[in-house]
């Protein structure tokens, strides 16, 4: 900020000072036609057209103004940014004359070229043209060096405008090489630029770094300029409530800035200053009570007093109070003297003060009603664009996320990480989509108890039985009760019913000798009428 300071001219200190009388739109140069204060004043400080305007400009009490030209134009632009009339809707303006539009996929000689219609004709690099179909990159004679205002960084076209020294980065937009972080200012400070008042703001440096420095230069508010001495925006006049006076004329009375100018009053109070007061002699002939009515003096043959002393009433949006228009031995009490009132209140009609028109935070009035109280005498506005959840910034919700997703940073829902479960497991399924670790040959995972078990090959299946050496197997599961099913026929045989065999390669005993209803008979017995009999 010293190198600001020290570059200041006195004029412009001089100029912070006075207001610059007479000149509008300060400090703006160029285009607008307005003049600049350190060149274009006359004696008395104000703005005139010294010297000569742009070609094409006139001078038009005391500032350039902009001359419209359409002398042999039938459409386009007329230099002043209105138009020198349209085409149909079959036409198109190719310097201020109408011409058959482009996109009708024929290139007309006599109207069209690569330049004018590229849809027609084609793009021809070096045509001295940048088309819709061109660009820096593949064209660079006819659209400009894509390095034309970089000196660093990458030229958006998969190549560099230049490497920095070491030690140095290059700034986001290329314009040139920094002290790597070597901090220009602090965040929060500003500067002054002219008139005009700098931001301290952040660049991202290598490695993830912050860095900071001044910004654009940005007007000060209206009836502010930046005093370099302070190096910020300060009011030009007096200050009132946070609020910058219009002029050297104002003055801050009951928190809003006023004129103190009586006018043709002769009695009262306007704007915190005595008009006067009134006295017998400014009441001749007068039997009764010489008063002040709207700041003149009259002749009251009675008091007719319509309030007392003390009180205030809200009337016309103005808080009015009740003060004494007559002498101090004989008062005589009338509504008189008129206040605004503070910054964002109001005084309701039929009330006796000024209150809040929006938010009211322990006597802090805010600017709206969107505004919440944080901390309680503090106004807050809650900040919950493009939000859909997640703190508003003043101790509030955007909103919650439904069922079981959670708010990002960005204040917007989304599902839940999922934490992986493979507590007491070595392969299987970790409950997000993963594993727990695969078994070894041989072997194979159970599921429901994510442990690896040996494979099983099961010799039947369940419900099976099969006689072998005279003997009854059936089909058991040999796995344990956490494991898998491993079938395997049974280690020991179930023996035959009597007068029952099992036959080797049957699945069930059969009778040995004759079968009879549900029975086997036994050696030497005959089936008669489903009975054996001996």
């Amino acid at each position: 900020m010293k190198h600001l300071i020290a570059t200041l001219s006195p004029l412009i200190i001089a100029l912070t000072v006075t207001g610059w009388a007479g000149c509008t739109d300060w400090p703006t140069r160029g285009d607008s036609g307005v003049c600049y204060p350190e060149e274009h004043l006359d004696d008395d400080m104000n703005c005139a057209c010294q010297g000569p305007c742009f070609e094409g400009w006139g001078c038009e009490d005391g500032t350039c103004i902009c001359i419209p030209n359409c002398v042999d134009l039938a459409c386009g632009d007329d230099g002043c940014g209105g138009s020198c009339g349209g085409c149909g809707s079959e036409d198109s303006c190719l310097q201020g004359a109408c011409v058959p539009a482009c996109g009708d996929s024929f290139c007309d000689p006599q109207t069209e070229d690569s330049c004018s219609c590229p849809a027609d004709c084609g793009a021809s690099c070096g045509d001295g043209c940048c088309t819709s179909l061109e660009s820096p990159c593949d064209c660079p004679e006819d659209c400009g060096d894509p390095c034309e205002d970089r000196t660093c960084g990458s030229d958006g076209c998969g190549g560099s405008c230049g490497d920095c020294a070491a030690g140095m980065v290059c700034l986001s937009d290329g314009s040139a090489c920094a002290e790597d972080c070597d901090d220009a200012c602090v965040q929060g400070e500003t500067g002054c630029d002219g008139g005009q008042v700098q931001h301290c703001e952040s660049y991202e440096g290598p490695n993830d770094t912050t860095c900071w420095a001044f910004g654009v230069s940005e007007p000060c508010p209206e009836f502010q300029a930046c005093d370099p001495l302070v190096g910020d925006c300060v009011c030009l006049y007096e200050e009132c409530s946070g609020v910058c006076c219009p002029t050297a004329d104002h003055k801050c009375h009951n928190d809003q800035c006023c004129d103190p100018d009586c006018g043709d009053n002769v009695c009262g109070e306007v704007c915190g200053l005595s008009c006067g007061t009134c006295t017998a002699e400014k009441c001749t002939d007068c039997e009764g009570v010489c008063v002040c009515d709207i700041g003149q003096c009259v002749c009251q043959v009675t008091c007719e007093e319509d309030c007392e002393e003390g009180e205030t009433l809200c009337g016309d949006e103005l808080l009015w109070s009740c003060v004494n228009v007559a002498t101090e031995d004989q008062p005589c009490w009338h509504w008189g003297d008129e206040a605004g009132c503070g910054p964002n209140q109001v005084c309701p009609e039929g009330g006796d003060a000024c209150v809040c028109q929006y938010t009211d935070c322990e006597g802090t009035c805010c600017e709206s009603n969107d505004h919440v109280c944080f901390p309680a005498n503090e106004c807050c506005e809650p900040d919950c664009d493009g939000k859909a959840c997640g703190d508003n910034g003043c101790e509030g919700s955007c909103g919650t996320c439904p069922g079981e997703q959670v708010c990002n940073d960005q204040g917007q829902c989304e599902d839940a990480p999922c934490d992986p479960d493979c507590d007491g497991k070595v392969c299987g399924d970790d409950g997000c989509e993963g594993s727990c670790g695969t078994c070894e040959q041989g072997t194979t995972c159970n599921e429901d108890t994510g442990l690896c078990v040996l494979d099983c090959q099961s010799d039947c299946e369940p419900g099976m039985t099969s006689c072998k050496a005279g003997v009854l197997f059936s089909c058991e599961n040999n796995a344990d009760a956490d494991d898998p099913p491993c079938w395997k026929w049974s280690d020991g045989g179930a023996e035959c019913e009597e007068n029952m065999i099992c036959v080797d390669g049957d699945s069930q005993c059969s009778c040995e000798f004759e079968s009879c209803a549900d029975a086997c008979c036994a050696d030497g017995e005959t089936c008669v009428e489903d009975a054996c009999t001996p």
